[in-house]
């Protein structure tokens, strides 16, 4: 049986999609674990070579370099580790699968939330702001609950993006090696594209990196969000308000996804003192952040089915082949 399973994976689109189903299911039964997890070592290699590229005179070239040599490394593990487990092809699926699931982040948004749900279901709103710092990069001190209840939810839908759907596209494109370039450029954004004084010239280029690989999976997400919108009998929001309202957040791609939730769901969201998307919108609470984690997990799948499956053929028809 195994066998035949075996000779069944040789054909590239088959043993492409059986990474990603045996991904999901190893993702749905352990989810993220937090001492050995292949980011962890990735977010460790940045900061301890952070320091030497920082003390380069010209703060733009180093960052770019700090990108490059970290890039360079995780690529060329990743690399070596399915090379190496070629050689067996249920180890490579086994390999790749684990390797993919690390890549993008499907049930630990689930436990994220649940986290600040609990406070919020007790009444303990300091329990929920604790939670929810863990996930935002905001002041939560004395946050207001409806104010938490946006954080939650933005989290979720710009989450979708940069935790699952760039994984999934750039698996589609170039195999396990481009989710793990989807998953290195998001890292490098979440720990030196700040704007301060430190990370402002430094992390520039984490952060037009971030956004270069996010741009077009946080447009193509909308598609995915359309058919799990009209499942849970939400309005589908026009591309023309959309458009609109992302223009008020700073980022070009997290607006796409927080403005389709909030319009979609009809909700104010806000990050107090620099934006708010859907101002007439009613505020949300814990309810809001209950739908808004089922519209995450219905498009999750619905994406699979728009892009992943069609890319993996299309370019299998093509020729090209990076499983």
């Amino acid at each position: 049986m195994l066998q035949s399973f075996a000779s069944f994976l040789k054909y590239p689109p088959f043993l492409a999609l059986s990474v990603v189903a045996l991904s999901l299911i190893i993702d749905a039964l352990i989810g993220d674990p937090e001492r050995i997890h292949p980011v962890r070592g990735i977010g460790f290699l940045i900061s301890r070579m952070e320091g030497f590229f920082y003390r380069l005179k010209n703060r733009i070239v180093g960052g770019s370099l700090l990108i490059l040599a970290v890039m360079t490394i995780s690529l060329g593990l990743t690399a070596l580790a399915l090379f190496i487990s070629w050689t067996d092809i249920l180890v490579y699926l086994i390999l790749s699968a684990i390797l993919l699931k690390f890549m993008f982040a499907f049930r630990s948004m689930g436990d994220h939330i649940r986290r600040v749900l609990r406070g919020l279901d007790k009444g303990n709103l300091e329990e929920a702001r604790q939670s929810i710092s863990l996930m935002v990069r905001r002041d939560t001190t004395n946050m207001p609950e409806s104010l938490i209840c946006s954080a939650a939810i933005e989290s979720i839908s710009e989450g979708f993006v940069d935790g699952f759907a760039n994984s999934m596209f750039f698996f589609s494109l170039f195999g396990v090696l481009g989710s793990v370039f989807a998953r290195v450029a998001s890292t490098f954004d979440s720990m030196v594209a700040y704007r301060n004084s430190r990370y402002n010239l430094f992390g520039r280029g984490a952060a037009y990196l971030d956004t270069a690989v996010n741009y077009v999976p946080a447009r193509i997400s909308i598609a995915a969000f359309a058919p799990a919108t009209l499942l849970m009998g939400f309005r589908i929001p026009g591309l023309k308000e959309m458009r609109q309202q992302s223009g008020n957040l700073e980022s070009i791609n997290a607006g796409w996804p927080i403005s389709y939730f909030a319009l979609s769901m009809g909700i104010r969201l806000e990050k107090s003192g620099h934006y708010v998307v859907n101002e007439n919108g009613r505020e949300p609470g814990a309810q809001d952040i209950r739908k808004a984690m089922a519209l995450f997990r219905i498009s999750g799948l619905i994406f699979i089915v728009e892009f992943v499956l069609p890319l993996i053929l299309f370019l299998y028809i093509l020729g090209i082949n990076f499983f």
